[in-house]
Formats: C-alpha cells, sequence, structure tokens
C-alpha cells in the first residue's frame, strides 16, 4: 500500500491539478513487489486521491544477471545459478525496480 501512495504522491506532483488518464509502471521480477497486491493498491488509491479512474498498465520486467565467466541470462529466481558455469558469483543486472516509466496527462 505505501509503494502505491508514494507513486500516487509522484503522479500528483507531476500532474499539478491535470487530469491523468493513464500511467506507465515497470515492475521487476526481482523487485521483491508483488504485481497483483500492487495492482490492487494502485488502482484503490489512484481512484481515490486522483478522483478519476486511470489506465495503469503494468509491465512485468525479467530478473537478467551477469556471471563473472561472462554469461548474460535471464532467470525466474534470484537463486537460479549461471546456465553456463553452474557458479553464483553473478550480479543483478536487471529485474530488480520498479519505475514509474510515464504519466500521461490530459491538457
Amino acid at each position: 500500500m505505501g509503494l502505491a501512495a508514494e507513486m500516487c504522491g509522484i503522479i500528483q506532483k507531476h500532474a499539478r491539478g491535470r487530469h491523468v488518464s493513464g500511467v506507465d509502471i515497470d515492475i521487476g521480477r526481482f523487485s521483491g513487489v508483488n504485481r497483483e497486491s500492487f495492482a490492487f493498491c494502485a488502482e484503490s488509491i489512484f481512484k481515490t486521491e486522483l478522483d478519476t479512474d486511470i489506465d495503469i498498465r503494468l509491465q512485468d520486467i525479467p530478473g537478467t544477471f551477469v556471471c563473472s565467466c561472462g554469461c548474460e541470462y535471464e532467470a525466474e529466481d534470484l537463486s537460479d545459478p549461471c546456465p553456463e558455469c553452474g557458479g553464483y558469483d553473478r550480479t543483478v543486472t536487471g529485474g530488480d525496480e520498479l519505475v514509474l516509466t510515464s504519466i500521461e496527462i490530459e491538457e
């Protein structure tokens, strides 16, 4: 609920009282954000705070790693090993974000 409320505050700040018709939000696989829960909370908070129904478009971002062996790969889970060497000496390169990518504002 807190993340959706914070995001609503950002939207309100940028909208400056103008009508918001839609938003695009990226949710990374490794972000720790439950997509369904976030969608439910965002819909409720945005409707209450922005006093309108807005189109909330959620984009799932895959989890990606680069391993010390040089392999770059997507993974379903943080515990998945490198498919090339089987190792765990890797760095997360994507999928750990929660990003408001765009706000549609009607003039």
